[in-house]
């Protein structure tokens, strides 16, 4: 189609949207306006019989009502006037309708139609609904309807209610039969208002007819205006600008140009075009180049390829002498399991040669039935011909050409073509031997249960016979050990020589009672001790033929007895039998010789708990003396320590109390020479004055020094008890640690040593302050005696810090510090590193204990030769005694 017919056949759509569109809106214009002007004459005429209804109901009822309800005239019925009133309407307009039908009247003629009686019953179903309004077709003849619901009401009960009570001219007139019992409040009937339509449908077609055919004349004139545009606008010059095309197509160096004199689209497309055609000159020429470019490189290719097409021959030759070599089975099928290839050693490890089996369903030949009995539709191989996906069986069996199964691994890879499965691959190997290897395995893995139920024997209560009863037992229960059930042990009577039956499973009194004891000539077998299995050289009456196992229990000192199995006839005793049996013989004869060496141990034993027992008890006597001298040497550590602080003690008070004596006595001669003064009536003011300053002075020092002498008994006093009592209570820690460096004063003033404390001042806490006082005092006594020796100034530093539910007392000194095996040591009762020198080397034991166990804490020791020594000593803190404490001071 050319581009005019394309562009007239656009114009020609566009036209016909426009003029359906318009029409479509035309249509729903006329038909709102039908609508409105339908439904204002059927208003007019619903307004015409309700202002009759109404007339009738407000004027002419409430006059005729006082005349007595025995007579009725029609005229008091609104919907009789309203239905009289439009029947004479209708002679004139016939087509007009006005009715109140109802589904249970007293008129007959007012009973409702099918059509009517939907509509009643839709007002009912619906009480919300007011108005119907639609089109009904009736006699060929279109009529437009309103239709309002019409309730039962007080009103309307003397003429509908109970026909007991309705007016006798009522009952005469239309009987008892119709119209009562009308239920109050319910839609009983409605008022349907009919008005013809069809002579405006009519105007509406014609109308219609009019608006179609004007459309189609607009729309064959601007066809034709379109037209003659278009052939003078655009077609002449389209013609003439493929004319021109074609001439250059035929030749592109033609000179034929386009005309490019106009401004418009037209110059633009020539202008365009002659630029087109330049550049596809220059690329036909580019491409004629590389055309010859190409052509010289095909060429090479060509010879490329040749050289490839060799090697990839040389490449299959290889490929097929690494198949025939390939020392495992390989086999190749397509889509239907018809065998592609396979190579010599799949062949023959099959039984067939390659010609019997290429091109033949290889599936049903070698791999018929599975090795668990599964159908041959559940194979692997098949499968990968089917999903594609590769597949790997550690233990499957294939079948022989003979019929006999061999068991194989095999790996089925699919052979794929873009995602189309063409065939697989499938790569075996025969796995006879680890088949076997695993099997034998499996044996001794029977075998070493057996051995490892028999070991724990060893360790069993119980005696020897009851031992063998049950590795008897355990020995017959091997399944795959040949035997009837029936077996013996004998063990050898190291006086005699003889063996005697001490287990035995299966036999009858007869055989028990011949065989309870064999002399050592009474051989078991045609040979003597090595034998493992021969014909039984002892008969019984009734006794058939049968064999043995005969397995000795040999040791360094010889045989010392026999497990005997009885066999079915005809059995050939196995290699691994053979290699089993004697495992087990092994473990019986160890068994045997545990169970001697107990026997002897026990009795041994029993000599050794004897002289233990007496050991022990020297040791108890020993260590408790050794416990009674180390306790009295705590104890005089602790009374030597408590005689230096009372030597101590007495000598701080001396210098106080003296004081105070001296001051006292200055205070009394003050006051007898006041006395003197006032006896002769000397005394004056200055001297009262005088008397008062001195007397003021005397007892500031002595308040001052006693009270200093109160301090030093007081904080004595409180350690003696701690360290004697041991008793819990609260204390402030930094004034506790305090008062016990106060009381080792007269220790620490003889030297130019220096003391620090660094604690919290509020840290309050409930402990063993004897316990505190003791450590304390024994580290700064170990510090004076063992690391400041020598040493003329030195730093003592004591650090209390809080970590989390610990207290953490940190001791430091700068002493001349300890060894590595000093400080390993250091807690050890009697341990000092000045033997024979003053120190009963139970101050760091003493410090010990009373951190471990009476505070329940821990204590380490860090030190270094010339690096003074630290212990960091961790004491755990009872929240909860503490809070009941700190609740029983508040309370």
């Amino acid at each position: 189609m050319s581009v005019k017919y394309r562009y007239l056949f656009i114009v020609f759509l566009a036209t016909v949207c426009v003029i359906l569109l318009t029409t479509l809106f035309l249509e729903h214009i006329e038909k709102g306006q039908m609508e409105r002007q339908i439904n204002h004459r059927a208003g007019l005429l619903a307004k015409f019989a309700e202002v009759f209804r109404d007339h009738v109901a407000e004027d002419f009822r409430p006059v005729l009502d006082p005349r007595g309800s025995g007579f009725i005239p029609e005229g008091k019925a609104s919907c009789y006037v309203a239905i009289g009133m439009v029947t004479d309407f209708n002679q004139p307009f016939p087509d007009y309708s006005y009715r109140q039908p109802a589904l249970n009247p007293l008129n007959p003629t007012h009973r409702a139609s099918p059509f009517e009686n939907d509509i009643i019953q839709r007002f009912r179903e619906m009480p919300s609904l007011s108005v119907l309004k639609g089109f009904q077709k009736i006699n060929d003849k279109v009529f437009y309807y309103v239709a309002h619901p019409v309730s039962m009401e007080k009103k309307c009960l003397p003429c509908h209610g109970d026909p007991q009570k309705a007016p006798p001219r009522l009952l005469e007139t239309y009987g008892k039969d119709n119209g009562f019992h009308w239920p109050l409040g319910e839609v009983v009937s409605a008022t349907i208002i009919q008005v013809p339509v069809d002579n405006e449908i009519n105007a509406q077609k014609f109308r219609y007819f009019v608006l179609a055919g004007g459309g189609i004349l607009l729309l064959f004139l601007l066809i034709g205006l379109h037209h003659r545009l278009f052939e003078k606008i655009f077609a002449r010059r389209l013609t003439e600008f493929a004319a021109i095309m074609n001439a250059m197509g035929d030749n592109l160096s033609s000179s034929h140009r386009l005309p490019e004199e106009t401004d418009d689209e037209f110059g633009a497309l020539a202008r365009a075009f002659k630029r087109m055609s330049s550049t596809m000159l220059e690329s036909y020429q580019e491409l004629e180049r590389k055309i010859q470019q190409r052509s010289i490189a095909l060429r090479d290719k060509t010879e490329e390829h040749a050289d490839t097409a060799a090697a990839m021959k040389v490449m299959e030759q290889y490929h097929h002498q690494v198949l025939q070599s390939l020392g495992e089975g390989i086999f190749g099928i397509d889509i239907d399991t018809k065998t592609t290839f396979i190579n010599p050693a799949g062949a023959s490890m099959l039984g067939w040669s390659m010609d019997e089996l290429v091109g033949k369903p290889i599936h049903e030949r070698i791999h018929h039935t599975l090795s668990d009995g599964s159908p041959a539709t559940e194979c692997p191989i098949l499968a990968t011909l089917t999903d594609g996906q590769s597949r790997r069986l550690d233990r499957d069996v294939f079948w022989h050409r003979d019929g006999s199964s061999f068991p194989v691994e095999y790996t089925a890879t699919p052979i794929l073509r873009g995602t189309i499965i063409q065939g697989a691959v499938v790569y075996f190997r025969d796995i006879s031997q680890r088949v076997a290897a695993e099997q034998k395995k499996e044996q001794w893995l029977h075998i070493q249960q057996s051995i490892n139920t028999i070991y724990p024997l060893f360790f069993a209560g119980g005696d020897l016979h009851e031992k063998l009863h049950k590795g008897l037992r355990e020995i017959l229960s091997i399944p795959w050990l040949r035997n009837q059930s029936r077996g013996a042990i004998f063990l050898k009577d190291e006086t005699s020589g003889d063996f005697i039956l001490k287990a035995y499973q299966g036999f009858d009194s007869e055989t028990i009672r011949l065989f309870t004891r064999l002399s050592h000539d009474q051989s078991f077998s045609d040979e003597k001790i090595p034998c493992l299995d021969a014909f039984h050289k002892v008969t019984l009456p009734g006794m058939k033929d049968h064999e043995h196992h005969w397995v000795p229990f040999i040791t360094q000192t010889g045989c010392i007895g026999t497990l005997t199995l009885v066999l079915p006839q005809g059995h050939t005793c196995k290699s691994h039998e053979a290699e089993a049996l004697t495992a087990i013989g092994h473990c019986l004869t160890q068994m045997i010789e545990h169970q001697r060496s107990e026997e002897s141990l026990r009795s041994y034993n029993l000599a050794l708990e004897e002289r233990v027992q007496e050991r022990t008890r020297e040791f108890e006597e020993h260590f408790s003396s050794m416990k009674t001298y180390q306790d009295q040497m705590i104890r005089s550590e602790r009374m030597a320590a408590l005689g230096e602080m009372v030597a101590g003690i007495s000598h701080e008070i001396n210098t106080p109390m003296g004081i105070s004596f001296t001051s006292a006595n200055f205070l009394a001669d003050k006051t007898a020479a006041l006395e003197t003064l006032r006896q002769t009536h000397a005394l004056d003011a200055t001297q009262i004055e005088s008397y008062c300053s001195s007397a003021r002075e005397a007892t500031e020092i002595i308040q001052s020094n006693l009270k200093r002498a109160w301090e030093l008994i007081k904080n004595f006093k409180m350690a003696a008890v701690d360290q004697t009592k041991q008793e819990r209570r609260k204390i402030n820690l930094k004034d506790y640690l305090e008062g016990v460096l106060l009381n080792l004063r007269p220790v620490l003033k003889k030297t130019k040593h220096t003391v620090r404390i660094d604690c919290l001042p509020n840290f309050s806490l409930t402990t063993c302050p004897g316990a505190i006082a003791q450590i304390l005092t024994n580290l700064v006594m170990n510090s004076l005696i063992h690391g400041f020796k020598d040493k003329e100034i030195g730093h003592i530093s004591i650090e209390v810090s809080i970590d989390r539910e610990e207290w953490v007392l940190v001791y430091q000194d700068n002493g001349r510090g300890m060894d590595r095996e000093a400080v390993k040591r250091v807690f050890e009762p009697f341990f000092t590193t000045r033997s024979g020198e003053e120190g009963s080397g139970l101050g760091m034991y003493v410090a010990y204990n009373q951190v471990t166990q009476t505070l329940r804490g821990t204590v380490t020791c860090q030190s270094s030769l010339g690096e003074g020594v630290t212990f960091v000593i961790r004491i755990p803190i009872d929240t909860a005694e503490q809070n009941q404490m700190d609740t029983a001071s508040i309370s």
